[in-house]
């Protein structure tokens, strides 16, 4: 048979949020609840508007106490149902048009029904209607009876001829078992695969999460589905410790450093990593890293100040995992030098790489994460994001920049349901930083943190704001009356050339 099955269920937590608070926000039944999101993952998942599903739940009430007996059972409710999904609604709009459009069908759905036996075999009961399929089954929660077991395995299954021809090419069963929202996604396998089922539950799941978090088009994915017919996947969309399931993040510079522990922490929490750098050795050790830790990992070369190899990196991510959602702009280089005697070719060359590369690396992604419906974006600046240190003016001036640009672009994405934030780390001990000053420097791993925080579903009310980190330093590390110790400190520690880079 080519008949599959991928399912998925809600928490706890959500799928109460669904039958209590979003109910009482929104005024609507749950099952109003249930079809906005999926109207909107097939809208998204199809690139239409116009999406039409038909809808066969419980209820044989033709409307003003009229009641339609001849159903056998209680599904008599079956009927198609088009809805225009437009970029930009709102839920609390998407929502009334499913009601609106719910209450509009002639005698409550049921029109179907009655006209049934007018119909021939080949058009009844929903044949040529379309090819997707809603069924709400309420709740099904198995009976505990003594002296009597109720097996679920093919409880909610319709009988079929064996050469009757499949009604829908895709069934998405809904229902409550012990209080879990539980989706079924039933279809035939000759003309769908099961990762592309799996990614329009993902879809599914995200919706949802945005309509109880009260975002726009572009939800955060807190849930993956798993196919199995047997035992489905339990998704739980709230989970403090995996919030980053599903999700796919590019970290440049990402070989060593802020931006090897990034990747580590972030594929720890679920993300599958692309980590980008120029130097082939070390991303390519990185990602054998996070591929042992069990994450799906791939590493790319790149040079951030080319604009046609950051494009290059995100679509090798959307190639090999669909799609991007979280770009932690990492990559970063300095020299110390006084601008009077500075070197112009070098001074640029900083500016290339900490504020072009952010650029570049925004401008490739952008697309993907608003294709996705919304998405993160972490830039890394610096303390010299905030002090101007001497001997440093090039590092401090596109330091400086990345928070004047991260806080722009948050504002031109925010209706994106895109959030972009700086972390802005003190001395952390890595390659970057002087052997000299290495003993009071904050560990990459506690940036590397703070960084998958903003990456998640945990910030998303945090946009345009940058995070200091600076451990046990000061605030401000040294000024004018020092600045001939750091001079010789850093030109000791690196052999008399004072340059380090990420």
């Amino acid at each position: 048979s080519a008949a599959r099955v991928t399912s998925l269920e809600l928490s706890d937590g959500q799928s109460r949020r669904l039958q209590e608070d979003s109910r009482r926000e929104h005024g609507a039944s749950v099952y109003h609840l249930l079809v906005a999101p999926l109207y909107a993952a097939l809208a998204e998942w199809s690139g239409q508007r116009w999406v039409v599903l038909s809808h066969r739940s419980h209820g044989r009430d033709l409307g003003h106490a009229g009641i339609f007996s001849r159903a056998v059972g209680n599904f008599a409710v079956n009927h198609p149902v088009g809805l225009d999904v437009a970029p930009g609604q709102t839920w609390a709009e998407r929502i009334r048009l499913v009601r609106e459009a719910l209450a509009a069908a002639p005698l409550n759905g049921a029109a179907y029904d009655l006209v049934g036996d007018e119909l021939s075999p080949s058009l009844y009961p929903d044949c040529e209607l379309t090819p997707v399929r809603v069924n709400y089954l309420g709740n099904r929660t198995t009976p505990v009876r003594d002296g009597f077991e109720f097996v679920n395995a093919d409880r909610d299954q319709r009988f079929a001829l064996a050469d009757q021809r499949r009604t829908a090419l895709i069934e998405v069963f809904l229902s409550f078992v012990e209080g879990r929202l539980r989706v079924d996604l039933s279809y035939s396998g000759n003309h769908h695969t099961e990762p592309t089922m799996r990614a329009f539950l993902d879809r599914y799941a995200k919706h949802i999460e945005a309509m109880l978090c009260g975002r726009g088009d572009s939800p955060d994915l807190r849930a993956s589905a798993r196919a199995s017919a047997a035992e489905p996947a339990r998704i739980d969309l709230a989970s403090s410790e995996r919030p980053l399931l599903g999700k796919v993040a590019i970290v440049t510079g990402g070989g060593r450093g802020i931006g090897r522990e990034s990747a580590l922490v972030l594929a720890r929490q679920g993300a599958r990593v692309v980590v980008a750098a120029r130097t082939r050795e070390q991303v390519e050790a990185c990602a054998r890293d996070l591929q042992a830790l069990g994450a799906e990992a791939l590493a790319i070369v790149a040079d951030v100040t080319r604009l046609e190899d950051a494009e290059r990196m995100v679509a090798a991510a959307a190639e090999r995992f669909g799609g991007v959602d979280v770009l932690v702009n990492n990559a970063g280089v300095t020299a110390m030098m006084t601008l009077g005697e500075s070197d112009p070719t070098e001074w640029r060359r900083i500016t290339e790489v900490n504020l072009f590369g952010v650029y570049h690396c925004c401008r490739a992604a952008l697309p993907q994460l608003r294709r996705r419906g919304g998405g993160k974006i972490v830039n890394v600046g610096s303390d010299s994001s905030h002090i101007g240190y001497p001997l440093l003016s090039a590092y401090a001036a596109s330091k400086h920049a990345v928070v004047g640009l991260t806080r722009a672009l948050a504002e031109e994405v925010k209706l994106d349901a895109i959030q972009v934030n700086a972390v802005c780390p003190a001395m952390v001990d890595t390659d970057m930083l002087p052997k000299a000053f290495r003993a009071e420097a904050i560990p990459p791993a506690k940036v590397a943190h703070v960084i998958a925080f903003l990456a998640s579903p945990l910030s998303d009310g945090i946009t345009g704001e940058t995070i200091s980190v600076h451990g046990k330093q000061d605030m401000y590390w040294y000024g004018s009356r020092r600045m001939g110790l750091v001079r010789a400190a850093v030109l000791g520690s690196q052999g008399g050339r004072a340059e380090t880079r990420a």
